[in-house]
């Protein structure tokens, strides 16, 4: 995500939690590389979900993003890869 997208999200969540009655929110957009979460700040068994839309097959090393994704997530770790084709 580009700084400018995760400004645009950021400034939904509160509606988006006040809409689906959550207390606080359950989301974390964080700007930086796929294949360089550590760099981001992220944490080892951090996170329970990661879920892209259609940007994996943008990063040339395809792998490292999968290695990372590994790391960050929790044991029970899910990846989520959406894309969308345009017809």
């Amino acid at each position: 995500m580009t700084k400018g997208q995760v400004e645009v999200a950021e400034k939904y969540l509160d509606y988006h939690m006040e809409k689906y009655g959550f207390q606080s929110s359950n989301v974390t957009f964080i700007h930086g590389h796929i294949e360089k979460l550590g760099q981001a700040g992220i944490k080892n068994e951090s996170y329970d979900n990661i879920v892209s839309k259609c940007f994996i097959n943008l990063v040339p090393d395809k792998q490292q993003v999968l290695q990372e994704a590994y790391r960050v997530l929790k044991v029970r770790r899910r990846v989520r890869s959406i894309t969308f084709e345009h017809q």
